[in-house]
Order: structure tokens, then C-alpha cells, then sequence
């Protein structure tokens, strides 16, 4: 009998403290071309094993590996800087149909009148790094989409594609699926702009007796229902490092974590507080909490429903930083934080930092509203490698137009989906994270992420 396999969303926790370092030297040319092939794969790029041992084993392209974490030609380098640049200019299209998205309204030009017809936008790897925008009843209004070219330095690289409903509808029909979590037993819904419908996950033993005239009833071109066994569980870098570092192993309370990063919160009297973040699962108020064997200080505040899993540990000025672990070696060993997202983008390149790696690991974005259990707009993505231990850790982004030692940080890393026994032999294929944004909505207007740009 074949052995089935099932997909099973957890939330990522720690069985005991793990060390940072572990398994083989990042140095080892196997090691090397798995992960090569890995990310090719991800990002549509030549993955023919002659071809990249070749590519690897040239003294003068070694300096690329420090983009994004492989080596590239240079050729295969500018590519990635094109669609940088294509991800930043669907950011900023997206803020000019949804103003609201841009925390500074200043000097954005307001195209609002779109809403109606614009069903979303990403980056598609596997079709030459296409940006792909989706358009409801595309023949119609295909004169007006033709307009929404002109905000992409590369008009050639826009394809479009039809659809039934709006990004906005989109949405709103996944809010009304989430309200049936109390009356089915629904594990998660994905509201995925790449196929316009929302999804819907049940366990398969409901296949027989689920009745859906309910869903059916909401809209049954739109929805499609997954029954798949999948489980939520809750479950309950370690060297002294001070300042603190996205990527360390933290304890809180009896439970251990990873850290995420440092963040101010302003008081009314202009002193500020100062904390550093993790995954509100990983403890709960007043809990001690200690990186490298010493206390760094207690839970201020949590949350772990709604959009945001996170915890804010209160600590000393003196304890906060602003950088993550990039790996354990140099060079590059540790980047800066200096900058913060605002909007994103599917298909953009974003990493994790967690404990259980001695490098930081890296997929793409492949949604925007996954929403397991009780959490809802969860960001979600193709990771193959996280790690039961690494909650808590940094999701940032790792753009092949930036400096390398630079980065921008996306959100706090909550939990992965895996096939097989988690108990056993278990296949990381997916994670999702509390977006940087939803962190700050728990932690305050005046709270903020420490860059190396902010004084502290």
C-alpha cells in the first residue's frame, strides 16, 4: 500500500534549545548545489546541475553569493535586480489603488477608480519573471487595463489575466468563509489572488458528510474547497549576545523561542520603552524571558488572534539592536535592519532567520491572507526550510538590488506546513508570519522597528 502523505499547518515551537549551529559546514560543495538547485527552482532560473556546478565553482562569480545566497552570472543578477525593480513599482501601484496601505499619504498619486476592476497583482518566477495583474472581465476593460502598464519601467514584462471577481470582493468573501470557523470545521482559508478564488481547508474525513450549500450558497464559482488532514498544534544561536539580534535562541518562560527583532515604543512623557519581539505563542504576560543564559526581561504584551502572532519582551535600552543573523560565519555574518515593509508583494524573495539554521533560509511569497486556526491574513510562503524551534524568527526581505549587508524586514516568523509525522520524519513545504505592520498595530502607533536609521 502506498504511503499517503498529508499537508499539516503547525505552529513552529521549540522542543528544547537547540544550538544555531548545526549540521554541515556551508562550505561543502553538495550542500552548496542542493540549496543552488533549491532556489533556482524557486525563482524560475537555470537549474541544470552541470550547468550550476560550473557557476559554483568560478573564483570570480563567488561575490554574488552574498545577494541572495547562491551564486549567479551576471547576466542571471541583473534579471533579479529587474524584477526588484518590478515588485517595487507593483508596490507602489497597488498604494496608488489602495491609499490606505501607505502609512504617509504625502505626494501618492490616488487611482482609487480601479478598485473595481483591479482582482490584485504578483510576480510569477516561472514565466520570465513576469508581473501578472488580474483584471475582472478582462475583453471589456481591457483599454483601461492597458493603463495600469504605464506604472512599470518595463511594460513588456506586464501580462494580464481575466477574472470573475475584485481583489475587494475577494477579500470580502473570505471574511464571510472565516466567520463559519464557529459552525464548520474549517482549519484555514487562503484568499489566492493568483487563482481568484478563495480556499477553503477541511479535514478529509469530512468529505463524505461535510455539507457545503452554505459555502455553495456564498458564491460557488469562487470557492473551492480543499479536504486535506490537516492539523493545528500548538506546541510548547544560543552564545550570550548583547546587543540582541534577529535569529538568537531566547527562553521564554519554560518554553524556548527564537528572537525576532528590537523595537521603541514612545511614552507620553517622550522617554521610550524598549522591547524586543517574538511569536505571541511562544509565552504569555509576566514571563521571564533570558537569551544565552541571562535574563533580558518579562512579557509586556501578546497576541496570538486576529492578524498577529507576536510577543513584546520589555528590556534594557542597552539590550536592543538592529541587526539579524545572517549566518555564523563571515563574511556578512550578521546584516542591518533599515528598512520596513509597508506593502508586499507575491513573489517576492523574503528569508527567516531561525535558530535552527546557521544561515538564514529562503523561499517566495505566495500569499497574503492565509489564515489558519483562529489567525487571519497571515503571509505565507514556499519555504522548504524551517524548522519545529524557529517562531519568533525574522522574515525579511533579500533583494539582489540592495547592498548585501542591508535588509528590510517583513514580519515575525509564526508556523510552518509540513508533510509526514511530526513526531518522526516530517518535510518542511511551507511557513507563514504576522506581517511587520500588524506587529505594530498590537504594539502601538508610536512603536517602531529599530534600523540602523534610528537613534537609540
Amino acid at each position: 500500500m502506498k504511503k499517503a502523505f498529508f499537508l499539516i499547518v503547525i505552529i513552529v515551537f521549540m522542543f528544547s534549545s537547540l544550538p544555531f549551529a548545526a549540521g554541515a559546514s556551508e562550505n561543502d560543495s553538495n550542500e552548496a548545489l542542493a540549496e543552488s538547485l533549491r532556489v533556482r527552482a524557486l525563482l524560475g532560473l537555470n537549474a541544470d546541475k552541470d550547468y550550476v556546478r560550473k557557476i559554483n565553482s568560478s573564483p570570480e562569480l563567488q561575490s554574488t553569493a552574498d545577494k541572495i545566497g547562491i551564486v549567479l552570472t551576471d547576466d542571471e543578477l541583473k534579471e533579479l535586480i529587474v524584477r526588484d525593480t518590478l515588485i517595487k513599482e507593483a508596490a507602489l501601484l497597488k498604494e496608488s489603488i489602495y491609499p490606505e496601505l501607505k502609512e504617509k499619504q504625502d505626494n501618492i498619486a490616488t487611482n482609487n477608480h480601479w478598485r473595481p476592476i483591479f482582482a490584485g497583482v504578483y510576480l510569477d518566477h516561472h514565466e520570465n519573471g513576469a508581473i501578472k495583474i488580474g483584471v475582472v472581465n478582462l475583453e471589456k476593460n481591457r483599454n483601461v487595463a492597458e493603463k495600469l502598464k504605464e506604472s512599470f519601467s518595463y511594460p513588456s514584462r506586464v501580462l494580464f489575466y481575466d477574472t470573475d471577481i475584485s481583489e475587494t470582493d475577494l477579500l470580502s468573501l473570505q471574511s464571510k468563509v472565516n466567520e463559519l470557523k464557529t459552525i464548520y470545521p474549517i482549519k484555514y482559508t487562503d484568499g489566492s489572488i493568483q487563482e481568484n478564488k478563495v480556499i477553503v481547508g477541511l479535514p478529509e474525513e469530512y468529505k463524505e458528510i461535510f455539507d457545503s450549500e452554505l459555502i455553495t450558497r456564498l458564491d460557488p464559482q469562487n470557492i473551492e474547497i480543499r479536504f486535506d488532514s490537516i492539523k493545528t498544534q500548538s506546541l510548547s544561536k544560543t552564545a550570550y549576545t548583547r546587543p540582541l539580534k534577529g535569529g538568537l535562541a531566547i527562553t521564554v518562560g519554560t518554553s524556548g523561542c527564537t528572537g525576532a527583532f528590537s523595537a521603541r515604543r514612545l511614552l507620553p512623557d517622550n522617554t521610550y520603552k524598549y522591547y524586543y519581539i517574538t511569536a505571541g505563542h511562544c509565552g504569555t504576560w509576566d514571563d521571564n524571558a533570558s537569551q544565552g543564559g541571562s535574563s533580558i526581561g518579562t512579557v509586556f504584551v501578546k497576541q496570538n488572534s486576529g492578524s498577529v502572532d507576536m510577543l513584546a519582551i520589555e528590556t534594557a535600552r542597552a539590550n536592543v539592536g538592529h541587526q539579524i543573523y545572517n549566518s555564523n560565519t563571515a563574511p556578512l555574518a550578521t546584516v542591518n535592519i533599515t528598512a520596513i515593509n509597508s506593502t508586499d508583494i507575491i513573489g517576492t524573495y523574503v528569508c527567516q532567520s531561525g535558530k535552527n539554521f546557521t544561515s538564514s533560509t529562503c523561499g517566495t511569497l505566495d500569499s497574503l491572507t492565509y489564515a489558519p486556526g483562529s489567525l487571519f491574513n497571515m503571509r505565507k510562503t514556499n519555504h522548504s526550510q524551517a524548522k519545529l524551534g524557529d517562531s519568533g524568527a525574522t522574515v525579511f526581505e533579500r533583494r539582489a538590488s540592495d547592498p548585501p549587508e542591508k535588509r528590510m524586514v517583513h514580519g515575525v516568523l509564526s508556523g510552518i506546513l509540513y508533510t509526514g509525522d511530526i513526531n518522526a520524519n516530517y518535510t518542511t513545504v511551507g511557513m507563514y508570519y504576522s506581517h511587520v505592520k500588524g506587529v505594530f498595530s498590537i504594539l502601538g502607533p508610536e512603536g517602531q522597528v529599530l534600523t540602523e536609521h534610528v537613534s537609540y
